[in-house]
Formats: structure tokens, C-alpha cells, sequence
């Protein structure tokens, strides 16, 4: 009797592990969800980046950046070099005017619209390149402090 308290006290010990992941994944700890949606911002509240903190290798995710209004001139937008690096950047919306390499990253430039009081808000499709964790930035040129981005890619 004793063998079979401990088997039955296992296979309660183990539903509800069972439960536990269950509820954890409905809560997007393994993908789209509310405890994988995050939003981060810069000291100035200028840049907006929403973004997921779990993906998955070689599945899709998306970034939305958002800078706040008024965008007088052009707009440059600094991705670190985590981003390209260990992503595969499949669309960006709308497309920037120029896209270049700078030493530790890629800027875009966005030339400012006829309606300058309106945010610009930038897709980003990526495609995961690697596993575990990573930690990338996103500025704005002529920005002292970039938005820090900390994302765990599942294999």
C-alpha cells in the first residue's frame, strides 16, 4: 500500500505540472500571448518598440516601432547589430527611403511625411536565425539611450 500512496502522490505531482505548462503556454510563455507581448520605451518617450519576448527558430515575428509625433526631418532608425545578426529581416513597412551599415548596426531613413503630426509606425517581419537569449537595441539618431529589447528564441 505504501508503493501505490507514492505512485498516486506522482501522478498527482505530475497533472499538475501538466496543468501548470497548459496554463503557461494559453498565457503565451511558448509564443503569441500576454506574457510574451511587450512594449518598450526610450528616456525621451519618443520611441515606441512593441515586440514578442518568446519566439521561435526559424518561425516569423514582427516588431512594431513607433516614433511619436512631431517628426520634423527625417527619421533615423539605429538597429544594433543583435538584430541583423541573428535575424533575417523579411519586410520592413513601409520600406525606408535608405538602409545602410554602419559599424555595430543598420540605420533606416525615413523621410518625414506631409503629415508631421501623425506617429510613423514601422513593420518588421523577422525570422529567427538562432536559439536562446538575446538582447538587441533600437535608437533613434541623435537619442542618448536606445530601447533594449531582451527576447528568448525556443529551438
Amino acid at each position: 500500500m505504501a508503493f501505490q500512496r507514492k505512485t498516486w502522490r506522482a501522478e498527482r505531482i505530475g497533472w499538475v505540472v501538466l496543468v501548470v505548462l497548459l496554463l503557461l503556454s494559453a498565457a503565451g510563455l511558448f509564443g503569441h500571448g500576454l506574457l510574451s507581448a511587450a512594449t518598450a520605451q526610450d528616456g525621451d518617450g519618443r520611441l515606441t518598440v512593441e515586440y514578442h519576448r518568446f519566439a521561435r527558430n526559424g518561425a516569423m515575428t514582427r516588431l512594431t516601432i513607433g516614433v511619436s509625433p512631431p517628426v520634423a526631418g527625417d527619421v533615423v532608425i539605429r538597429l544594433d547589430e543583435a538584430l541583423p545578426r541573428n535575424f533575417t529581416i523579411e519586410t520592413v513597412q513601409p520600406a525606408p527611403a535608405e538602409s545602410r551599415m554602419q559599424t555595430g548596426g543598420l540605420e533606416w531613413l525615413f523621410r518625414a511625411g506631409s503629415d508631421a503630426a501623425s506617429p510613423l509606425l514601422v513593420h518588421v517581419t523577422l525570422r529567427s536565425e538562432q536559439t536562446g537569449w538575446l538582447t538587441a537595441r533600437i535608437g533613434l539618431a541623435g537619442s542618448a539611450a536606445p530601447v533594449k529589447l531582451n527576447i528568448f528564441i525556443y529551438p
